[in-house]
């Protein structure tokens, strides 16, 4: 996750931009030639002529992620608490309306995934890179946009797409919070009597949260994290296995649930499957990056795969359960030992990538702070907002202690922002320069993107918010 947020080489200045000019000028190329080319592009296919045609690719070579790795890490980028409340989600649409929806929202996402890749991709060969995180991509995008007419805003969008990075996983953390609550709660009621508020057992989970919470190093949260994809596999696998368990009839339930649940349904299937923040560093670290994307490539593979579990999940999910579902299908499993060891496990392979999650908002928040801190309280001070960090995913559990709302809120708010509207605007800026204008029709696909990321927001929000404020009513 820290790829995501640090790069180990920094976007060309403005200075060597200008020189870039002067060597498209030198080629005796006028810049007003260059409407539909990038200057980089010229100035690289020079250099491949140079090689007899040989393509030469800065990206490949550079590190030693399998395509395999690199399918089971885009597969753990969505798998977790998201696909434990898409039945939540099926009960806010209907069977036949969440499995179409399903379906298409992941079509959704798997293109906005891929427009945000592919331009990465580009940038990195224009500007001979390596690699380019996101808020290196978005950067980069509106640096050279328009013969750098737009420099100006890079700063601006790499600080907006840090923040928009920041909103899931920040948010993520909450409802880390709020599941682990839920389930020792739950378990604790029904097998030692305890009759307390859900917002005791939020703030008893600060003690496990503490030592996990505040690792610094990445390599101090391996063990945590495989101990984590563990017990979540295991978990996941019996929570199928109980789900499919005496179903009921199919047409015990609705296959449409109404028009005003629906933005809720959205941001639900949003939130269980947008891993686009750790996207790009994965297809960074990958030794054959050209094989990320494609029809039968790594990640469309992956994606049906997560859609297909995901329509899976749902569906069964909500056929057994009905409107009693939770926003954790786990929460819904009975009191015998078997299935209480599986909320138990789940629960601990949530707290125990609880640290991935605050780590990967801390460099964002570190990385604003560190200039104003000296030499020597430079250590104090990076734990001291870890720790604020940690109370107020508390705080706001606290404050908000509904799960379902809390995980739809986040997924308007945050995915929306990060997973459609952004991605879209990098595609464009991208390659404007390549004849992307009026009559193109990947402007106006663009456009659509940003108008269902306008309505998810919007909507998605607003329920939501309706829906916390009733239980305050």
């Amino acid at each position: 996750l820290r790829m995501a947020f640090e790069s180990t080489e920094e976007p060309l200045s403005s200075e060597e931009h200008e020189n870039c000019k002067q060597k498209c000028q030198n080629y005796k190329l006028s810049i007003s030639s260059l409407s539909n080319t990038s200057i980089f592009e010229i100035i690289e296919r020079d250099s491949k002529n140079k090689l007899n045609g040989e393509e030469s690719n800065p990206r490949i070579g550079q590190y030693a992620t399998s395509d395999c790795n690199a399918f089971i890490n885009v597969l753990k980028s969505s798998l977790g608490s998201g696909l434990l409340a898409m039945p939540h989600a099926f009960k806010n649409a209907g069977l036949l309306v969440g499995c179409l929806g399903t379906f298409v929202l992941g079509i959704v996402c798997a293109h906005c995934t891929y427009i945000l890749v592919k331009s990465s991709q580009e940038l990195c060969f224009q500007l001979k890179k390596t690699h380019l995180n996101y808020p290196d991509t978005a950067e980069c995008a509106v640096r050279y946009c328009n013969k750098g007419k737009y420099a100006r805003f890079a700063s601006l969008a790499r600080k907006i797409t840090n923040v928009c990075i920041v909103l899931p996983h920040y948010g993520v953390g909450v409802i880390y919070v709020l599941l682990a609550a839920a389930t020792f709660k739950q378990i604790l009621e029904a097998h030692f009597g305890f009759d307390y508020d859900i917002r005791w057992y939020i703030l008893a989970t600060t003690v496990p949260l503490l030592p996990v919470g505040t690792v610094r190093e990445m390599k101090y949260m391996m063990p945590f994290s495989a101990l984590a994809n563990m017990f979540l596999l295991f978990g996941l696998t019996l929570t199928m296995y109980y789900t499919l368990q005496d179903l009921p009839p199919v047409s015990s339930r609705p296959l449409f649930s109404g028009i005003d649940t629906f933005p809720l349904f959205i941001s639900t299937v949003l939130f269980g499957m947008e891993g686009i923040g750790v996207i790009l560093p994965i297809e960074n670290s990958m030794k054959n990056p050209q094989n990320f994307l494609g029809c039968t490539g790594i990640f469309n593979s992956a994606m049906f795969f997560m859609v297909a579990l995901s329509v899976v999940m749902g569906f069964f999910g909500y056929v057994k359960y009905g409107d009693a579902v939770q926003g954790s299908v786990t929460l819904n499993l009975p009191d015998t030992i078997l299935a209480e060891l599986v909320k138990t496990l789940v629960a601990i392979a949530i707290l125990c990538t609880y640290g991935l999650q605050v780590m990967a908002a801390a460099q964002v928040f570190w990385g604003g702070l560190h200039t104003h801190v000296t030499k020597e309280g430079e250590c104090l001070a990076y734990y001291a907002m870890r720790l604020v960090m940690i109370a107020g995913h508390i705080t706001v559990a606290i404050l908000v202690p509904q799960l379902s709302p809390v995980i739809s809120l986040i997924g308007a708010v945050g995915l929306t922002l990060l997973g459609f509207t952004i991605p879209a605007i990098i595609e464009t800026l991208t390659f404007w320069d390549s004849g992307l204008g009026l009559g193109n029709w990947i402007l106006w696909k663009n456009i659509c993107l940003w108008c269902l990321a306008l309505f998810t927001l919007v909507s998605g929000t607003y329920v939501s918010c309706v829906q916390i404020s009733e239980a305050y009513s």
